[in-house]
Order: C-alpha cells, then sequence, then structure tokens
C-alpha cells in the first residue's frame, strides 16, 4: 500500500526547510561568529517548536477524522478507549475518594461521567462525539522521546522507539535524543553548542526522517481504521 503524506508533516517540512535555508545563509564568511551562533541556537529552539506543532496538528487531525467518520467507538484502539475513561474519571480522585473509604462518593463521581457524553466512547449503540487532539495528549505535547512514546501508547501504537527504529532502517531515536540533548542545555544552561552549521543541517534531516517516520507508522495502523481515503481528504 503506498503512504500518503500527512499535511501537518509537509508543513512540518517546509518549516524545517526554511530553518536550513537560514542556516545556509548564516554560513557565509561575511557573517560575524555571534550572528552564527545565534542563528544555531535559534534554529534548535524552532526545529523543536516545530515538531511539537506537528504532533499536536497531526494527533488532533487523527481526533476528528476519528470522530467524523466512524459510527461507533467499535473500531477505536483499545488502548485510545482506556485512556479516555482514565482522563475523563478523574482517577486521582476517585483514588483518593476510595482511600477514604468514601464508598457513596466514589460511586457519585463514577456515575456522573456515565451521563456525560464521553460514554460514547465505551457505549458502541452511541454515536462519537467530538473529540480533539488535546483530549488524547492532554500534558504530553512537549516532543520528548518519553512524551511520543506516551502519545502513541494512547493511540494504540505501542514500542513506537522499536518501530521508528525499524522504519528508519537505523537508529533513528539516538539521533533525535541527541540533537533533544542541544536544546536541554540551550534551555538550562544558556550553553551554545560546539556545532557548525553544517553539524545542524545535518540535524534537521535527521529530524525529518524522525518526523517522517512518525507519520508512516501513523498512516500504517490508522488507514486501516479510518480507510486510506478518509486519510487522504483528511489529513493530506
Amino acid at each position: 500500500m503506498p503512504y500518503y503524506s500527512s499535511f501537518p508533516k509537509k508543513s512540518f517540512d517546509t518549516k524545517i526547510d526554511g530553518i536550513v535555508k537560514n542556516l545556509k545563509a548564516a554560513k557565509k564568511s561575511d557573517v560575524s561568529t555571534n550572528l552564527r551562533e545565534y542563528a544555531i541556537a535559534a534554529s534548535i529552539f524552532l526545529s523543536h517548536a516545530e515538531t511539537e506543532n506537528y504532533l499536536m496538528d497531526v494527533v488532533d487531525s487523527l481526533a476528528q477524522t476519528l470522530a467524523t467518520t466512524l459510527p461507533n467507538s467499535s473500531k477505536l484502539p483499545l488502548n485510545l478507549k482506556s485512556h479516555l475513561l482514565v482522563a475523563g474519571l478523574n482517577l486521582p480522585y476517585v483514588s483518593q475518594l476510595m482511600s477514604q473509604k468514601d464508598e457513596l462518593k466514589t460511586l457519585s463521581s463514577i456515575n456522573k461521567w456515565f451521563s456525560t457524553p464521553s460514554v460514547c466512547f465505551f457505549d458502541e449503540s452511541k454515536a462519537l462525539m467530538s473529540l480533539t487532539g488535546k483530549q488524547i495528549y492532554i500534558n504530553k505535547k512537549y516532543p520528548s522521546l518519553s512524551n511520543i512514546e506516551v502519545v502513541m501508547a494512547r493511540l494504540g501504537i505501542n514500542k513506537m522507539s522499536d518501530q521508528l527504529n525499524k522504519v528508519a532502517k537505523k537508529d533513528i531515536v539516538s539521533l533525535y535524543e541527541s540533537f533533544g540533548d542541544l536544546r536541554t542545555d540551550l534551555a538550562h544552561n544558556a550553553s551554545l553548542p560546539n556545532s557548525s552549521c553544517d553539524d545542524i543541517i545535518k540535524n534537521l534531516s535527521d529530524l525529518k526522517q524522525f518526523v517522517a517516520c512518525i507519520d508512516k507508522i501513523l498512516f500504517s495502523n490508522y488507514s486501516k481504521i479510518i480507510g486510506v481515503s478518509n486519510w487522504k481528504t483528511k489529513l493530506c
């Protein structure tokens, strides 16, 4: 089956290409060292921001497509159903009530959830309500590898790192983490990387491949759920 790149991935590529163009301009001999270093630092921050934008956009597009194309929750991945249940029930609060041995309040809290529209994610007799990407990623939108693995698991895609390396046919995960370390050093230590413009351009090439692998894995899994035609019309 041919793979169809999502619109969020195409938009991501365009933004990264623009960053690369600026880095190439910063390589020119008439550009001062200070400006070149600022260009490198900005490129690291901006590319991570664009990675976050891609993840938010593609998850939101998937969520909306699921809600508008599936008649009920029967085809939703079990992990996604479980995540929506945990999020909807506010389990930390329920656990607190249970620890206090207040069964009446515990049952009352759970009963309230059954009267909300979210019950459609489990009751296959009901039509799906609207679903947003924020309901899926919640507080996991920052594009660390651990957050990406959590969000993908919520979408029913387990062992994401292994799948990424398999699709890339190399250790793309380690390359992504190494590039993330540059951003962390900049953000927390104000430490400019000992990297040239060419080094960062290579990092950005690897980053594009990393995102492309995510997109391919999502397509492989969700084209089976929503259909290839819906992927092409709703996400491309």
